[in-house]
């Protein structure tokens, strides 16, 4: 999943001009698949990797040059619409007020959600977390 999820669904999206805004590791579903997880099981295919929950997403048309692609402020949406109650990290770009690279908000939120993240598979745990 955690390979997965900016080379799949967030690649994607970003190929088509879509920013997410709000890609946190808890808006990705992960289709369950048991053997997938078992380290002495060789599978033939990985869980599919789902982003959902786009009401922050911001599609740019495809005339709009790198440049011009940019936010300003926190990623607010009409049914979340308070900053005062906005409790998600925040990059400097974006708590700055000056304009901001969405795509790269993207990424940092997914990074940033696994910050503290402990695996239950010890391998991955040592590899996730050194780096």
């Amino acid at each position: 999943m955690m390979t997965q999820c900016p080379r799949g669904p967030l690649a994607y999206l970003h190929s088509i001009g879509v920013a997410h805004r709000d890609a946190f590791r808890d808006n990705f579903l992960v289709q369950w698949h048991p053997e997938s997880l078992s380290p002495s099981q060789l599978t033939v295919t990985r869980p599919r990797v789902i982003l959902n929950d786009f009401e922050t997403a911001i599609r740019f048309d495809e005339d709009v040059p790198s440049a011009g692609r940019v936010c300003v402020g926190l990623p607010l949406s009409e049914s979340f619409p308070d900053p005062a109650k906005y409790t998600r990290p925040v990059p400097a770009e974006v708590a700055s007020g000056q304009p901001y690279d969405p795509f790269k908000l993207d990424v940092w939120q997914f990074a940033q959600s696994f910050r503290n993240f402990k695996a239950r598979i010890a391998l991955l745990h040592l590899r996730y977390t050194l780096k």
